[in-house]
């Protein structure tokens, strides 16, 4: 998982997955 999600956003739905996944290791 990227640290900075936003920065391989290509797509809009791998973006969300990508912050949710980040958000629940926190």
């Amino acid at each position: 998982p990227a640290s900075r999600p936003l920065v391989r956003g290509s797509n809009l739905e791998e973006l969300i997955t990508e912050i949710v996944y980040y958000i629940k290791l926190q």
